[in-house]
């Protein structure tokens, strides 16, 4: 499943117009989470096997109408295939007049191949440096939000809560709409206001949202009656799902196929999706060390401290 979070990127980029780059690319997390969104709406009401099953025709589909689709100019003149590359953008354009465009994915692509990338160039090449110090920040900085954390125990969370406003399955499906409806409401500002904006914002509100949530449970573990703000927690969970897609959950994502230099873009992104993975098991590892040694609210102050720092 991963590897389509490095090719789907990389495929975009190279066929998107520079204007709506940023709006296709953030389509994929929007796809991603729709399916989220539908397994919760299945899952609790139809036999175990039907999510499953249901995965499979989507991907069949997927499947055949993506092997329909031409190759990107991009890879196609890089294996010398000019007449082809030259169809392929004009069928992603709909218009015959690309050759100005051509000439500037050549001149890209000869350049490319004249300082073809090492591994190497990723540590050794300080804007490659730069940039892939950037990627394993946003990276780590999106699981140790505690995304995973909520999403695989939320049911937990919210029973150790006292919260009695919804039950698990519908506080789930919720929440995967919330995220739905973030999501795609950035998808349409991202290009206008720029990554960072949206990046800067949704960081703070997510820190204060998981801030929210360890204040309470600090209370609670200290013997405090919380029977009367019992609302906090379901509230900070659905608040968190939309400011938490509205741009950390989605703007790395967007720009991780934008920040490598070519040479180093493919090697770039495949480290990056590591390092995702990565901090997926240590921040699910991390709380629950700490919910077993400290209690719950130790790992809601990490996460939202690494949300402020980010």
């Amino acid at each position: 499943g991963d590897m389509a979070f490095v090719a789907a990127p990389m495929y975009i980029a190279e066929i998107a117009d520079q204007r709506i780059r940023g709006f296709l690319s953030s389509v994929i997390y929007l796809m991603m989470l729709t399916g989220v969104l539908l397994i919760y709406i299945v899952g609790p009401f139809l036999p175990f096997y039907f999510p499953s099953l249901l995965g499979v025709i989507l991907l069949s589909i997927e499947l055949i109408v993506f092997s329909l689709l031409p190759e990107t100019p991009y890879y196609l003149i890089s294996k010398g295939k000019h007449e082809e590359a030259k169809r392929s953008l004009q069928k992603f354009r709909s218009t015959d007049d690309v050759a100005s465009e051509l000439k500037e994915i050549s001149s890209a692509i000869e350049k490319q191949m004249a300082e073809k990338g090492r591994i190497q160039d990723i540590v050794l090449i300080k804007n490659n440096r730069k940039a892939m110090l950037i990627m394993t920040v946003l990276n780590a900085a999106q699981q140790l939000s505690s995304i995973n954390v909520i999403l695989m125990n939320m049911h937990t969370i919210l029973e150790a809560a006292g919260s009695i406003y919804m039950e698990s399955s519908s506080a789930a499906i919720l929440f995967a709409a919330l995220m739905l409806s973030a999501a795609t409401t950035a998808s349409f500002f991202i290009d206008k206001f720029g990554r960072k904006k949206l990046l800067i914002i949704s960081s703070v509100l997510t820190g204060f949202c998981l801030l929210s949530l360890a204040i309470y449970f600090n209370l609670q573990y200290i013997g405090y009656d919380v029977s009367s703000i019992s609302w906090i927690p379901i509230a900070s969970v659905m608040v968190y799902a939309f400011v938490y897609k509205f741009g950390l959950g989605m703007v790395p994502i967007v720009i991780t196929a934008e920040i490598f230099a070519p040479k180093v873009k493919a090697m770039g992104m495949a480290i990056a999706d590591a390092i995702y993975v990565l901090a997926a098991i240590f921040s699910l590892q991390i709380y629950q060390i700490l919910l077993s040694s400290v209690g719950m609210h130790i790992p809601f102050y990490v996460f939202s401290a690494c949300s402020f720092l980010t």
